[in-house]
Parts: C-alpha cells; structure tokens; sequence
C-alpha cells in the first residue's frame, strides 16, 4: 500500500493501521499546503478501499467524484485532478444533492465499499456545505467520504469537527529529490521555490514566469522600461500567470532584503543578478515595491484590469514628480 507515494510516512502507517483493522471512520480530511500530494493519496487509498488497491477505480460505479463540473476531463498520468480544473468555482448545492441521491442507493454495484472523494473541500459553497452536513449525520453504509483541502479555514466547523482529520506537511528535501523532475532548475532551488510541493514545483518547471526570472530581474534593474513593458503587457494577457508573476515577483524582492542581511535566498541560482539588483536598490524602495505587489496581488484577484495593476509596480523606478503621480493613481484603483 502506498508504493508509489513520496513521503508522509506517519499518514501511511496510520491509515495502514486502519484499514488492516477494518476501522476506516466514514469521514476523513486530508488537510495541508498544496501540491503536496493530498489527492494523489487519497486516490491511491480510495483504490485499497474499494478493491484492495487490485483494480482502477475512475471509472468504477462505486467512486464518487465531487466537482464543479459534470464532465470532467481526467488523464491520471498527470494526476486525478481534471485537465479542465478550476480551482476558483464553487461546488454548489445542486451537485452535493445529485450525490447525496446516489448515496441512499443501499449497498455497492461491485466495490468492497463505496468512496466519495472531493479533491478541494473549500470549494463547497456555504449552501453546499450545509447540505453536505445531513450525510455526515446519518452516514451512508459502506461508504467512505475523503475531503482534501488546503483551506480548511473555509469548511464549516460542524462538519470539519465530524471528521478524522490527517494533517500533510511539505516534504523533506531528500524526499523531494525522489521525484522525477525533468525541468532545468537546480533541484535544491525548485525544492526553495515550491515549498516542498511537488505539485507547485511542477507547475514552476513549465512556468514561463519562472523561468524568465534573471531576464525580469535584469531589466528591472537597469530600468530597461521597454523590456519590462513588453514583459509585463505579455504576463497581463492571463490571469493564472499573472499571479505566478506576482509570486515569483515577492521572493525575488525578499531575496533582495535576506541578502543585504547576510541571510540564505531562495533563488540562489540568481545570486550574482540579486547581488547587482541589492547594490542599486534601497531596503526602502524594496519595501515600497513589496507593498505594491501585496496590493497587485488583491486587485488582481478582485479582476480589477491586470495591465494597469502590473504597470502600477513599476512606479517605485521613476523619479519623485512622475511616481507621486503613479502612485496616486495606483492607490485609486486599489479603492476602487
């Protein structure tokens, strides 16, 4: 059991324990960073559930997906999230109704036991998380619910109390390092940049604002304000990549401050740009810069337009008449 799982040994002895004993609660929570590999376990364990990990279990009539969308597209090569994923809508009450109506039929179609499993609990809207509760009341026989969430901030007390909880933490470097990665970044940076996650990491390897970090950070530097609008205009065209940029953005600019005290930086494969970028930028303009990119970071997940928000940055680089005037304008939209 678990064979393929990297890390999170102490999850794996305990529910190892619980299924050898046959003593599975019928609600569990897997909570923790994402991208640590919360779903993938689930999934695996889900399999040893229905049919002792001996059989797929995706297209199985006894494996409940719960999602918000009916059609999902799913290629478990690359994990049981759906290709067409989106992690910013609501798992409304509709879908938790169609469920529960699945859930009265009494015993299984073929499986040992039943499994639903809801890949991003906090996407359960709070109507939906209401409904939901009267299943954990009366809990369905042979039936196994598996909620993953990185939010559990967003489920409800009563039922986040009514589960067995499992914490996942990131993982170890040594255990990072087991995983095939197949991109170009030194592994101990990409282990700094994803936090351990396996899963971030992975999006950082394809990300095209990751990679472009040195070239940002030396236009940034040399004010080359050609360079960084044409950057900025192509980052904008996306939200998602907009909020990579945003990201990769905040720890270079901390990177910046660690390295003028002397302390270790996360993109330690850029120490010669963070050097030259340290010398020509106050502790004073980094922290203007920071602050503009925590407001960037909220008008952009409030839609306010992306282009204007990430031009707005740039306003710390100019001189005193011209940013007032950036600045001004920036603190507009972000009232807005």
């Amino acid at each position: 059991m678990f064979e393929n799982i990297i890390g999170h040994e102490g999850i794996k002895k305990v529910l190892r324990h619980m299924y050898e004993k046959e003593q599975i609660p019928p609600f569990l929570i897997f909570e923790g960073p994402s991208g640590v590999g919360k779903a993938t376990f689930a999934y695996e364990f889900a399999k040893f559930l229905m049919y002792d990990g001996k059989k797929e279990i995706l297209n199985s009539p006894d494996f409940y997906l719960l999602l918000p969308s009916d059609r999902p597209e799913i290629d478990l090569s690359v994990g049981i999230r759906p290709l067409n994923y989106d992690p910013t809508k609501d798992i409304k009450i509709d879908a938790v109704r169609s469920l529960q109506k699945e859930l009265t039929k009494k015993g299984t179609f073929e499986a040992k036991t039943r499994v639903v499993l809801i890949l991003n609990g906090e996407n359960l809207n709070i109507e939906a998380q209401n409904s939901f509760l009267k299943t954990l009341e009366e809990p369905p026989g042979h039936t196994v619910i598996i909620m993953v969430t990185s939010h559990r901030e967003s489920i409800l007390p009563t039922v986040y109390s009514r589960a067995k909880r499992l914490k996942f933490t990131p993982l170890s470097l040594d255990e990072f390092k087991e995983y095939p990665f197949e991109g170009n970044f030194p592994l101990v940076v990409l282990y700094s940049l994803s936090g351990g996650s396996i899963g971030r990491a992975k999006h950082i390897e394809s990300s095209f604002v990751f990679s472009s970090r040195k070239e940002f950070l030396d236009n940034l530097t040399e004010k080359n304000f050609v360079g960084l609008y044409n950057y900025l205009e192509e980052i904008a065209a996306d939200k998602s990549v907009t909020i990579d940029f945003l990201e990769m953005f905040s720890m270079l600019l901390r990177d910046l401050l660690l390295l003028k005290e002397g302390a270790d930086v996360v993109n330690e494969d850029l120490m010669d740009v963070l050097k030259k970028a340290s010398s020509v930028f106050s502790n004073d303009t980094i922290e203007v810069m920071l602050n503009l990119v925590r407001k960037a970071y909220k008008m952009v997940k409030a839609n306010v337009q992306r282009r204007y928000v990430l031009l707005m940055l740039l306003a710390p680089l100019f001189e005193s008449n011209i940013r007032d005037k950036y600045d001004t304008l920036f603190d507009y939209l972000y009232e807005a």
